[in-house]
């Protein structure tokens, strides 16, 4: 796992950007105030998140029609979850070694 997958857990390690996140996970683009309002929080607090999402490469702003609109990047979300798998398997096999006699 390398440092900009760890920025991106660690974006993500904020209840309220998962929320955004978990929202956006459906691909519809959607606007700050649209996520306000579902989110029931207020927009300057979406827009932060978002940008903290789009710093770790996690959400994005969406292609035209809607460039207002921000949307989730599907493949970076793969990607952790790739990383994340891998560092799995490697400790479980570390682990699994060491029991051995």
């Amino acid at each position: 796992m390398d440092e900009d997958d760890l920025r991106a857990l660690t974006a993500l390690a904020d209840a309220g950007r998962i929320r955004v996140a978990g929202l956006l996970a459906d691909g519809r683009a959607r606007t700050v105030a649209e996520l306000a309002e579902t989110l029931g929080m207020p927009a300057g607090q979406v827009a932060h998140h978002l940008r903290r999402l789009a710093d770790a490469g996690i959400a994005g702003p969406a292609d035209p029609p809607r460039p207002a609109a921000w949307t989730i990047r599907v493949g970076r979300i793969a990607d952790l979850g790739r990383a994340l798998a891998s560092g799995i398997d490697r400790k479980s096999t570390r682990l699994n070694s060491s029991h051995r006699t």
